[in-house]
């Protein structure tokens, strides 16, 4: 990883590039409604990155000690829950257990990007999703 980002504008040019870079990948332009809808925020009162199911929260510290490529994973990732609609189709098991339903949704949206993109050597996250696919919940 790169060393951490100190300035804000750091944080917030390398979010913008990943959205560019990802919009720009023939692999991952399918996305690019699910990227581009919404608001994409940093901000400070969440741990990683969140999405409502339009906008996208990333955590400022979280992010500022991602290099580019793990930047782009995360972006991906959660422009896969809004174009899977899993906030809204899954509200129910939202609500009944938060923490489960996250993690399943979480390694649905990972498994779609393994088995299309990084399987098939067709998108470089780094090793983000080595370490996001085996975190403990």
């Amino acid at each position: 990883m790169n060393a951490v980002m100190t300035d804000d504008a750091q944080v917030e040019r390398a979010l913008k590039k990943a959205h560019i870079t990802l919009l720009r990948n023939p692999e991952t332009r399918l996305y690019s409604g699910a990227i581009m809808l919404g608001e994409s925020t940093i901000v400070d009162d969440v741990p990683t990155a969140s999405t409502n199911g339009r906008d996208k929260f990333y955590g400022r510290e979280y992010m500022s000690k991602l290099d580019q490529p793990l930047i782009c994973g995360v972006v991906l990732h959660e422009a896969m829950h809004v174009a899977l609609k899993h906030m809204f189709r899954h509200e129910d098991l939202l609500d009944e257990d938060h923490k489960l339903a996250n993690a399943s949704m979480d390694y649905v949206v990972n498994a779609v990007i393994h088995n299309r993109l990084l399987r098939r050597g067709r998108f470089d996250s780094g090793s983000w999703f080595r370490r996001h696919l085996s975190r403990r919940w």
